[in-house]
């Protein structure tokens, strides 16, 4: 299944009912277009969404599309992974990051 790309004018509904409401954790990737550590960062966490498939949801945020998402989550680094347990964020990496520093920050978590 890979990593789900959030878009759309309902975007904010979406992310509630996908993300916020969801029963099973639910990690979210928060990019930007020109940011080349988001497209690395992206690279990497496709290595874990089949181990993973069955216990986390994977989704992906355009910040140049949606740049609300940078408030409403104090992001500051780009790119940004957020893991989502019961709506709260549980576990985040940010900016550049390594293989052990993701499982640590995010999989060890789940």
């Amino acid at each position: 299944m890979g990593i789900l790309q959030m878009t759309g004018s309902d975007i904010e509904i979406q992310f509630a009912e996908k993300v916020l409401l969801s029963k099973e954790p639910v990690l979210v990737e928060f990019y930007k277009n020109y940011s080349g550590l988001s497209f690395l960062a992206e690279s990497l966490l496709q290595e874990f969404t089949d181990d993973f498939k069955d216990k986390v949801l994977f989704y992906k945020v355009n910040l140049d599309e949606y740049p609300f998402f940078e408030r409403t989550y104090s992001i500051l680094e780009i790119p940004t992974i957020l893991l989502f347990k019961d709506g709260m964020v549980s576990g985040s990496v940010s900016g550049p990051f390594s293989k052990s520093l993701l499982v640590a920050a995010i999989f060890d978590k789940v």
